[in-house]
């Protein structure tokens, strides 16, 4: 018989890892350098990699709690997120501001917020749901 993946690891490697590599694919994603280029395809690969054993792998059964915890976790994930998102906005209308000027490829910056911000909300989710589970 199979060994199950537990709640926990699933929840680890399906927020925490996941969005430690999508952070780490959006910092590579910022520099123009054939070299990081295949580390990024190679980051992507990784993360689909990733998704692909947690989505496919023999998991234990939520329990009522783990599932509110889950449903806890993400909602509390909105909140915090909605002021990363306020804040991010803040700090690129400045920093756009002030670089308007300068010649930045401002489709790989914006590309590039987007993966972070993605691994900000799947390691923030990752935390809240562990700590409500350790409760």
């Amino acid at each position: 018989m199979k060994r199950k993946m537990s709640i926990s690891t699933q929840s680890f490697l399906g927020s925490i890892v996941i969005g430690l590599l999508w952070i780490v694919v959006g910092i590579v994603r910022i520099f123009d350098n054939p070299f990081l280029e295949i580390i990024h395809i190679i980051l992507l690969a990784l993360v689909l990699t990733v998704m692909f054993i947690v989505i496919k792998a023999n998991r234990e059964e939520d329990d009522e709690m783990s599932h509110y915890n889950d449903l806890k976790a993400k909602a509390k994930t909105r909140d915090i997120m909605q002021f990363v998102y306020g804040g991010s906005a803040i700090i690129s209308a400045v920093v756009f501001g002030l670089l308007q000027n300068h010649e930045i490829s401002w489709v790989r910056i914006i590309v590039s917020i987007f993966f972070i911000l993605m691994g900000i909300q799947d390691i923030i989710t990752g935390i809240v749901f562990h700590s409500l589970e350790a409760e």
